[in-house]
């Protein structure tokens, strides 16, 4: 399974930040590329959208005031399917994505990827683009194994 570079990727994506001029751009960036993306501002309208909406992508601003890495990934990792989760901030990479890890996040950011900025916005398409490749490959390997 691989997705076209150029190939409009349909996908829900959630995008939990209380930043707004950087959300905004890149919300728009995304959509311009296919996708769909709902926006929330704090963690608990997160849990409860993602309760209620099929969402593909969360990306998680880990600099919000309120929240507990550990319970969120906790939360998130109960809903079936669960969400791939990326990280989004603007640094203290390697010690955001060690806790979501130490949290029990699986789907953080592709391995000896630390660095997701939000204003990246090209570079984290490519993140987005890899970890649905990846889900959807995942998800082919284990139905093939069930039959």
């Amino acid at each position: 399974m691989s997705l076209d570079d150029n190939e409009p990727l349909q996908a829900n994506i959630l995008l939990v930040t209380d930043k707004g001029e950087e959300a905004d751009g890149l919300a728009l960036f995304l959509e311009h590329h296919g996708m769909t993306v709902l926006r929330v501002y704090n963690v608990t309208e997160c849990l409860e959208l993602t309760r209620t909406h099929t969402v593909d992508v969360v990306l998680l601003d880990v600099k919000m005031p309120g929240m507990d890495l550990r319970v969120v990934f906790a939360e998130l990792t109960q809903i079936a399917p669960a969400p791939l989760i990326i990280l989004v901030n603007e640094n203290d990479w390697a010690t955001w994505t060690a806790c979501a890890i130490a949290a029990g996040a699986t789907a953080v950011n592709l391995p000896g990827d630390t660095s997701v900025k939000i204003s990246d916005h090209a570079y984290l398409l490519t993140r987005i683009r890899a970890r649905i490749a990846i889900g959807r490959w995942q998800a082919e390997q284990a139905a093939s194994t069930v039959r």
